[in-house]
């Protein structure tokens, strides 16, 4: 009978040990998982250092806001004086390159080169005789491609996030002609430099990838000017035309850092 008793006693106690054991060891993997979810968590959390250089390509659209004074002796419109405004808009692809550095502050300082081609890069305007609709003073402004050199500065956040403010020069090329019934024809085309600003907001993916929002607002102040000596066989020596060009920039881009 003690026999019995002791070899019971034996087991219930091994399958103490043994469970104690099992849920030692259960509470000791589960801990080194939630350590190791803590410290990839944290490292997620922690902004992504944004030192490197990069390349990548962009698409958007852009919004054109022309203003136009011009004037002639013989223009339609009374006194001889056609001033209007007109905006255009396109999409357009791109593309980018640049380089950072971060400092131990998070602060994020670059500069930045891009181009972009217009799809749709035109504006028809103009000034109709206001007794013959159909006899016009017509214009057409062209913003072709645009170019720029910009600076950047950002501060590093956590999940890897970089908000930044961009300033810099860009460089358009940009068209204006001149047509009427008569077959009078006029144009100008000139390469016009300009100021920007902007901001965004850039994120930073996997394998070094990222994809950033932006906006830009450029002017290019008096962008393009152009002569109109003749018209309807009547000479004016002050005739001619004159366009104030800016630009609003919305756009999406995609870089990979080095």
């Amino acid at each position: 009978m003690n026999h019995f008793i002791l070899k019971g006693a034996l087991i219930t106690m091994s399958l103490a040990v043994l469970s104690n054991t099992a849920l030692a060891k259960t509470v000791s993997h589960t801990l080194v998982l939630q350590k190791k979810y803590q410290t990839a968590s944290m490292k997620s959390a922690l902004p992504r250092n944004w030192t490197g250089i990069y390349g990548g390509l962009n698409v958007g659209g852009i919004f054109n806001h022309n203003n136009l004074n011009s004037n002639h002796l013989a223009f339609v419109g009374i006194p001889g004086v056609c001033n209007t405004t007109s905006n255009f808009s396109s999409i357009f692809p791109g593309a980018q390159v640049g380089l950072a550095h971060q400092f131990n502050s998070n602060i994020v300082l670059g500069v930045e080169g891009d181009f972009t081609y217009d799809i749709n890069n035109q504006s028809n305007t103009g000034c109709v005789c206001q007794f013959h609709p159909v006899i016009a003073d017509s214009f057409v402004i062209n913003n072709r491609e645009q170019g720029s050199l910009r600076a950047r500065i950002g501060y590093a956040l956590p999940h890897h996030l970089l908000p930044f403010f961009t300033a810099g020069g860009s460089i358009a090329k940009l068209g204006m002609s001149y047509n009427n019934a008569n077959g009078d024809y006029y144009s100008v085309n000139t390469s016009q430099g300009g100021w920007l600003v902007g901001a965004g907001l850039e994120l930073m993916g996997s394998h070094n990838w990222s994809i950033r929002a932006e906006y830009y607002y450029t002017n290019y102040g008096n962008a393009l000017n152009m002569a109109i000596p003749t018209v309807y066989g009547l000479s004016d020596p002050n005739g001619g035309a004159h366009s104030k060009l800016s630009t609003n920039d919305v756009r999406l881009a995609i870089n990979y850092w080095l």
